[in-house]
């Protein structure tokens, strides 16, 4: 057996250190430890500890490499100091302004300024404010850099005096750029007047949304308002409340700024539980229009001034056009109100005017009903049925099918009713002896003319006043059947024959 001597000044190195003992284990290692070996293990284990907590590792592990950087107690001592870091919020000075009538910037002076000092550059605390390029006094679009061209770092937020609303212009809202003289003192309070003195230039998105353009003067002049400036300020001497949000009621990021840009965000709008209040001040419109600027396609017009409420829709509209199935309006419409009125269902079941036409420059007008059609004028003040139940049907009057109501007025005209009808027909040329005359008389099947079977004729033929005899094929006598008889074609057997202006009447004793 070999001893392994040591000597006296030398500590003996553990064959097997140990870094993974928990924190029980450690607690224990100053009163448990048999020697130094045991002592050292504890410390080993909690160095890993302190790099790795209960997590997998070990004491020897590097801190620059481990962790992706630098995690030595230094490194981390130095980013924990945050209480000198500048931060940026919005700070809200609640006295109200006034902007001043047919402009569009607006001087601050007195209470109206802010309560922070000029803070231009970078490094200094205060109301971020930009350097103009001259003195006070003339809108401008001078502005410090920020996140985008949008939300630059001496954006002001605006808001109505009375409502708190934000002021909008064509739809836009409006913000404003706080700004100092040239010669302004980085640092300083803001004056009353000089170049410390500070302004508000009224800005909202262009129409793009790409970057801040001067608000109209009659979107804002005149307006009573107040504003949130940009405050910088070290972490450590903010105030808590400050990282809310709420403290001004803003929206820094700029994603609701305007309903366009929520539309581009999504372009769609979900409303749930509760209904959309849209509130209209009198003279004021709800108007949709043809791209930026455009012509107005609907507009909703509140008016108090001695009228009703208009909704109006603009000349601009060649077709307005609503496909549902079944459009209800509920009272009934009124058209053509700015030269005579129609009433569609102002009265239930009524179209009324003062003159009405119904024409139809394509086709036929076809009117239906389920029982009849009532007809009163003026002088036929009561109403007069088309047709009755006892009568029938006009179609089918005189055993007929006529397929109009003239059709119908003809042939009663024609044939004197359903116990005598008569035709009158006026030769246009020559007939010759034996030569069909068409169309002379009435249908001849129908109605026979043969007296030489005296019984059964119905219809009695007259030429120029003369009672005609009737006859057949075989016995022909003054006149017999022409080519078709149905059609009442009719030829005589006299050598005279038809001349030019003859007049044959036949008259249907019977139907």
């Amino acid at each position: 057996m070999t001893a392994t001597l040591l000597r006296l000044d030398q500590v003996r190195k553990t064959d097997n250190p140990n870094d993974q003992l928990i924190a029980a284990d450690i607690e224990t290692i100053e009163t448990d430890a048999v020697d130094g070996v045991d002592f050292l293990t504890g410390e080993l284990s909690q160095i890993k500890r302190v790099i790795h907590g209960s997590a997998t590792g070990n004491w020897f592990d590097d801190f620059n490499t481990d962790f992706g950087g630098d995690a030595s107690l230094k490194a981390l001592f130095n980013r924990a100091t945050l209480e000198a870091k500048l931060a940026i919020a919005y700070r809200l000075n609640l006295v109200d302004v006034t902007v001043t009538a047919l402009q569009n910037w607006m001087e601050l002076t007195s209470t109206g300024k802010p309560d922070k000092n000029i803070a231009i550059a970078s490094t200094k605390k205060g109301a971020v404010s930009a350097q103009l390029a001259g003195a006070i006094g003339s809108h401008s679009l001078a502005e410090i850099s920020g996140a985008d061209a949008l939300h630059p770092k001496n954006l002001v937020q605006m808001f109505d005096g009375s409502t708190g609303d934000a002021i909008l212009s064509d739809g836009r809202r409006v913000s404003a750029l706080l700004q100092v003289g040239v010669a302004a003192t980085d640092g300083s309070a803001f004056g009353d007047s000089g170049n410390d003195q500070g302004q508000l230039s009224f800005v909202r998105p262009n129409a793009a949304f790409n970057d801040l353009e001067a608000c109209p003067v009659a979107d804002i002049a005149g307006k009573v308002v107040v504003y949130a400036f940009s405050n910088r300020d070290s972490l450590n001497d903010m105030a808590d409340v400050e990282f809310r949000g709420d403290l001004d009621a803003v929206d820094p990021s700029g994603i609701t700024v305007s309903l366009d840009a929520a539309y581009d965000g999504g372009n769609f709008m979900t409303v749930d539980g509760s209904d959309v209040d849209i509130r209209l001040a009198d003279t004021k419109s709800w108007i949709f229009r043809k791209g930026s600027g455009g012509a107005v396609l609907v507009k909703i017009l509140r008016t108090d001034a001695g009228t009703a409420d208009q909704f109006l829709i603009d000349s601009a509209v060649d077709l307005f056009t609503v496909k549902a199935g079944a459009n209800d309006f509920w009272e009934g419409i009124t058209v053509d109100s700015n030269g005579q009125d129609m009433n569609l269902g102002v009265t239930g079941g009524q179209i009324d005017s003062s003159g009405l036409a119904i024409v139809a420059t394509a086709t036929d007008v076809a009117v239906t009903a389920a029982d009849d059609i009532l007809l009163t004028t003026g002088r036929q003040d009561t109403p007069i049925a088309l047709d009755d139940s006892t009568v029938g049907a006009i179609g089918d009057l005189f055993s007929q099918s006529f397929a109009s109501v003239a059709a119908a007025i003809k042939y009663a005209g024609e044939h004197g009713g359903v116990d005598m009808s008569l035709k009158l027909y006026t030769a246009a040329g020559n007939f010759a002896k034996g030569d069909n005359i068409a169309a002379a008389i009435q249908d001849i099947t129908a109605n026979p003319i043969d007296m030489n079977t005296i019984g059964g004729v119905t219809q009695l033929v007259f030429l120029n006043g003369r009672l005609m005899v009737g006859g057949n094929g075989t016995t022909k006598n003054d006149i017999y059947a022409g080519t078709t008889p149905a059609s009442g074609d009719l030829k005589v057997d006299f050598d005279k024959g038809i001349k030019t202006g003859d007049v044959i009447i036949s008259v249907v004793l019977k139907q």
